[in-house]
């Protein structure tokens, strides 16, 4: 039986794996964060989508202190504004 930690992680570890995707699919149901997302590009505010989605990515990882853990998927990407996506992982927790 894992202690309450290791259970923890497993727990985090697994919701944690495609955030990216699920933070995408939420801007592509989301009306207004889709305009957004697409003014963005129109705008000239960022160079291309794959810059854009990139910066999302990496804002995703920095906000909810995730790191990758070296898996590139394309395979199950549920949002279709994205090709693939890095999975992530948490930090171990501290003691």
């Amino acid at each position: 039986m894992p202690t309450l930690k290791v259970f923890s992680e497993m727990v985090l570890n697994e919701f944690s794996k495609d955030i990216t995707d699920r933070v995408f699919l939420m801007i592509q149901n989301d009306a207004d964060l889709m305009h957004a997302y697409l003014d963005m590009v129109r705008n000239g505010d960022v160079k291309t989508i794959d810059k854009l989605n990139q910066s999302i990515g990496e804002a995703v990882k920095n906000y909810f202190n995730l790191e990758n853990d070296g898996k590139v998927t394309g395979k199950k990407v549920k949002s279709s504004i994205i090709r693939y996506y890095t999975k992530h992982k948490i930090k171990p927790l501290k003691k």
